[in-house]
C-alpha cells in the first residue's frame, strides 16, 4: 500500500500512543524500533492504524510487553481482515457486473440452425432407431457374423433357458 503523508503522520502519532502504553521497553534500540514500528504502521490505512494503536481495543490491550515488528505486523493485517474482505467483494461485484454485460452481446444460434447442426433429435438415437438396426439383421445373418450353425445357437440357447429357469427356482430345483 502506498503511504501518503496523512498516513505517515498518523503512524507517528499511533506509534506514540502505542509505546506510550507501556512501561520503559527493552528494545535494543529504542530509535530503531521507534522507526520501525512508524514504518511498519505507515504501511497501513489510517483506520488500522487507529485500530491497531487504539489503547482500548488494540495491541496494547493484548500485549502485556512491547510488541515485537512482527507482534504489530500481524495486529495490522487482522485490522486489515474486514478491509480485504469488501475489497474481495467488490471485485466479485465488478466481476459479475463485467460478464453479466457482455453475456447480452452473445448472438444465440435459432431453432432452425440447431436442428441445420444437431439433426431432428439433436444427434440423439431413439429407441426406435436402435430397433430397426437390429430387426434388419436376420438371425442368419447374426448366426454367420458368429461364426456358428443356426442349430448350435438355438442349443446355445437352450441350454442357456435351462440355467435361467435354475436360477429362478429355490434350491436350483
Amino acid at each position: 500500500m502506498a503511504c501518503s503523508q496523512m498516513s505517515r503522520e498518523t503512524a507517528i502519532e499511533g506509534a506514540k500512543v502505542l509505546l506510550g502504553c507501556y512501561r520503559t521497553g527493552e528494545a535494543n534500540d529504542p530509535e530503531v524500533y521507534a522507526k520501525s514500528v512508524v514504518a511498519v504502521l505507515a504501511e497501513y490505512p489510517v483506520d488500522v492504524i487507529h485500530t491497531v494503536c487504539d489503547p482500548r481495543y488494540g495491541i496494547a490491550s493484548k500485549l502485556k510487553w512491547l510488541p515485537t515488528i512482527a507482534e504489530l505486523k500481524e495486529a495490522c493485517e487482522v485490522a486489515m481482515g474486514p478491509i480485504y474482505f469488501e475489497m474481495a467483494r467488490r471485485k466479485q461485484l465488478e466481476d459479475r457486473a463485467r460478464i453479466l454485460s457482455g453475456a447480452s452481446n452473445h448472438v444465440r444460434p435459432s431453432l432452425e440452425e440447431l436442428k441445420e447442426k444437431h439433426g431432428p433429435n439433436w444427434g440423439l438415437k431413439t429407441i426406435d432407431d436402435a430397433t430397426k438396426q437390429r430387426s434388419q439383421k436376420t438371425l442368419e445373418a447374426m448366426c454367420a457374423e458368429a461364426g456358428i450353425t443356426i442349430d448350435e445357437f438355438e442349443a446355445i440357447n437352450a441350454e442357456g433357458e435351462k440355467w435361467q429357469k435354475m436360477r429362478q427356482t429355490p434350491n436350483g430345483r
